[in-house]
């Protein structure tokens, strides 16, 4: 009889090294995770006349990646806006997008 062992997938983190040196770990994207990612992606449509609004959904995403960090930190938008710049933003999100990506094009 064969078995489909789903604890294979639940070992993948994506590692985040913060600015004290410490790391985070992020797991796979979960289904609610993709989810908000589609939200993001139609935020940005939705206002992408207005600068403003437009990153305020762009942090709003990043502090929900970080927020699943398997170490239970959390994080908030206002740290977000005041220690990240928008290039680390934008480093976390392609990191992160890479990472999922991985996941899914691998077979096992």
């Amino acid at each position: 009889m064969a078995m489909l062992d789903l604890n294979v997938f639940q070992e993948q983190y994506l590692d985040i090294k913060l600015f004290d040196g410490s790391v985070i770990n992020l797991p796979k994207p979960t289904q609610k995770t993709i989810l908000k990612l589609t939200k993001f992606e139609e935020d940005l449509k939705k206002n992408e006349k207005d600068s403003e609004k437009m990153l305020a959904s762009f942090s709003d995403f990043i502090v929900f990646i970080l927020n699943t960090n398997k170490e239970g930190i959390k994080f908030q938008n206002d740290w977000v806006e005041e220690n990240l710049s928008f290039t680390m933003c934008k480093a976390i999100l392609e990191g992160y997008m890479s990472f999922a990506n991985e996941l899914t094009s691998d077979p096992n």
